[in-house]
């Protein structure tokens, strides 16, 4: 539940910046916990880009760590591509 909440939060953002999840270039994942957590937040991130992200898929890299509230399953950085002009 919460990786969709994640990624309609970068939906938004992306949004707000003017362009979209198809120009995404790399995306960082991290998880509190890896063993729990990875596997149900991958089937929902490979079916968001399967969905979202036309082309190659952006580089992503998944790591394990304490987040900033203890509340925070997944948390996600982003970096994309402007859009065309």
């Amino acid at each position: 539940a919460q990786t969709d909440g994640v990624l309609l939060k970068l939906e938004q953002q992306l949004a707000a910046f003017g362009t979209t999840p198809d120009r995404l270039l790399s995306v960082q994942v991290w998880v509190t916990d890896i063993d729990r957590d990875f596997q149900d937040m991958n089937v929902v991130y490979d079916a968001w880009v399967a969905k979202h992200c036309q082309g190659l898929p952006p580089t992503r890299a998944c790591v394990e760590s304490k987040l900033a509230s203890p509340a925070l399953l997944v948390e996600m950085r982003a970096i994309a591509a402007a859009a065309d002009e």
